[in-house]
This record gives structure tokens, sequence and C-alpha cells, in this order.
């Protein structure tokens, strides 16, 4: 499985259905938001992070018993 592969092709379907419903008759807006959308204004990069690692404390009753949570 590779994740940029996945994430362009969500990409890719995401902006055929958004230019699926645009009709711009003025042809300098048409124009100025084409070029947005063309720069991805609508959807950026992917984020990618790491998760911290959390410290294992015990199950929900003993740590709601010792008001952790």
């Amino acid at each position: 499985m590779d994740i940029f592969n996945i994430h362009s092709q969500i990409v890719a379907d995401y902006q055929s259905y958004i230019r699926s419903f645009i009709r711009i008759k003025d042809e300098a807006i048409r124009t100025a938001v084409d070029d947005e959308l063309n720069r991805g204004k609508l959807w950026p990069e992917p984020l990618i992070q790491f998760n911290p690692a959390y410290e294992i404390v015990g199950d929900i009753t003993k740590i709601t018993k010792e008001g952790l949570l």
C-alpha cells in the first residue's frame, strides 16, 4: 500500500467532484478560480506526523478511581 498514491487518488477524485459543479461565466473570475484550484487551494499536501508514545497507567476503572481520568 502506497499512502502517497492513495492520497493522490483521493485528491484527484475530490478535484473532479469540485470541478464538476463549478460553472463560472465570467472569464476573469473563472480563470482566477481555475488558477487557485490548479495551485491546490482546496487540497493541501498530506500531513505526516508521529504519534507520541503514551504511558500505560492502567485500565479505565483504575485510572478513574485514582482521579487521573
